[in-house]
């Protein structure tokens, strides 16, 4: 064989070799900047959705804190007095070039009934989780109960008072929704939201409660089952004054 064709052939090989990876190098290179563009894309979204969302926690803590209520009977676009959430909202969007620029998909505004209920029912979790936590290193505490009618339903408003680095505090639990009215399901009610809210273990010294046989009854009433199911120390009477 010609050594020069030999050594011909040997250079094309060679080239095509060359060529092949140089074009697979390309292909990687672009494929990790097309990577590359897709997470920084993704990253600088899902850094709007936290913007966003610290917001809207924001609004909810304050409306929270404040006791005021969330929704109101008209919040259409044309509506001149929309809710109290909505209107901070855009309270907020007014001074926040951020907002006034967000634009985000229908599935994921945040802003709908469903999410402020949602975002209500994590903020009450941290609340009681601190609240829990105190009762948990005092190492006891008091009940108060009473029921209440919002005219569809009964329930057990359940509040606990304790002792935290030397301040009394009275905090309110929970709203329970009352099946049935004797004295044991009562009581039942009330364990069950200790239990719920993790400190049925820690010690009650005493609970309160208003004037009804039902509730007070010291054979009975709610008491007396409260009592079977924590020896406490004294039972006490919720003036209503």
């Amino acid at each position: 064989m010609d050594i020069r064709r030999f050594f011909k052939r040997v250079s094309e090989e060679r080239e095509e070799t060359h060529k092949a990876d140089a074009e697979e190098v390309s292909t990687e290179v672009n494929r990790s900047t097309e990577n590359t563009v897709f997470w920084l894309r993704h990253n600088t979204t899902q850094h709007r959705h936290k913007r966003h969302l610290k917001q809207i926690v924001a609004v909810t803590s304050m409306l929270g804190a404040q006791g005021l209520p969330f929704r109101g009977h008209d919040e259409s676009a044309e509506s001149t007095n929309r809710c109290n959430f909505l209107a901070c909202m855009e309270l907020l969007m007014t001074f926040d070039p951020f907002l006034q620029n967000h634009n985000p998909p229908s599935n994921a505004t945040y802003t709908s009934p469903v999410s402020q209920n949602e975002m209500i029912e994590c903020c009450a979790q941290e609340v009681t989780s601190a609240i829990v936590s105190e009762i948990t290193r005092s190492k006891k505490y008091s009940i108060m109960a009473d029921e209440a009618r919002d005219g569809r339903s009964e329930q057990l408003a359940v509040c606990v008072r304790y002792v935290s680095e030397g301040e009394v505090k009275e905090r309110f639990l929970a709203l329970s929704e009352l099946m049935s009215f004797d004295a044991q399901s009562i009581a039942d009610k009330l364990q069950e939201q200790l239990q719920i809210s993790g400190f049925a273990h820690v010690k009650c010294v005493a609970q309160t409660y208003d004037g009804a046989a039902v509730i007070s009854g010291p054979i009975g009433g709610v008491q007396a089952g409260f009592r079977r199911l924590h020896p406490i120390y004294t039972a006490m009477h919720m003036s209503s004054t």
